[in-house]
């Protein structure tokens, strides 16, 4: 199960069979569904973790993961730019790693990010 730990950075405990582990919510870039059922692959920029849980689970109890594809959930924080044509998002934090947003999702995903951008900056 996934569960937090209120420390001076946002944390998500990760559990699993063998261990549990923590993962810094400013690490994270996005969640997605895993090949394996019931399980999640939390991509970072140096590593990507699995744990148990449902995508619903943490988008109701993160709010800085939203949904931008049916199996892909984002963090909002880490977001350095959407590119409209292709319909990706790039990170800060990797040049490497992107992801893609469903058409459905677009308009709610920029409108979401050009929000937390004018309330950031």
């Amino acid at each position: 199960m996934i569960g937090d730990i209120r420390m001076e950075e946002k944390t998500i405990l990760l559990n699993n069979k063998n261990s549990s582990q923590l993962i810094q919510m400013n690490k994270l870039l996005f969640v997605t569904t895993s090949i394996h059922d019931h399980y999640l692959d939390f991509i970072t920029k140096d590593e990507t973790l699995i744990s148990q849980g449902t995508l619903r689970e943490l988008e109701n109890k993160y709010s800085e993961l939203i949904r931008c594809h049916r199996h892909i959930l984002v963090n909002i924080n880490a977001i350095k730019s959407i590119d409209k044509k292709y319909h990706r998002i790039y990170f800060w934090e990797s040049q490497n790693i992107h992801c893609n947003i469903s058409r459905r999702q677009y308009i709610k995903v920029y409108s979401a990010w050009e929000r937390h951008v004018q309330m950031t900056f």
